[in-house]
């Protein structure tokens, strides 16, 4: 006897967005934190490559509804250079269920290293 569970993939709400840099590493972390009803899972932060802009979408499954109400924490790491200049990329707009127009949300550039652009500067003079 085969059991078939059935699920959609839709756009789920945000309480608490934040985009971090990691500058050394070249990794774009954004992070969500929220609740969702229902048996819900596979959470995943989906790209628009044709937004002007880095535009992500943020989707999970949701299966049986059950009702209950539970609290979810996801990050997730994308690799690519930034700044990019045919792009705006001091802030990212994530599509939320409760934003479904796009919330604006600043970078915070991390592991960004003073000491080394000056001395990458004091060679290149």
């Amino acid at each position: 006897m085969a059991l078939f569970v059935m699920g959609f993939l839709r756009t789920i709400p945000s309480d608490e967005i934040k985009a971090t840099y990691d500058v050394m590493n070249q990794v774009l972390i954004l992070s969500a934190k929220g609740c969702v009803m229902g048996s819900t899972y596979g959470y995943a932060f989906k790209r628009d490559f044709d937004a002007d802009g880095l535009q992500y979408k943020l989707q999970a499954w949701s299966g049986f509804i059950t009702g209950q109400m539970h609290d979810y924490d996801f990050d997730e790491k994308f690799i690519m250079p930034l700044p990019l200049s045919q792009l705006r990329s001091a802030h990212v707009s994530i599509i939320t269920a409760n934003y479904p127009e796009g919330f604006e949300v600043v970078i915070e550039y991390e592991n960004f290293q003073l000491e080394k652009l000056n001395e990458f500067k004091m060679t290149c003079l």
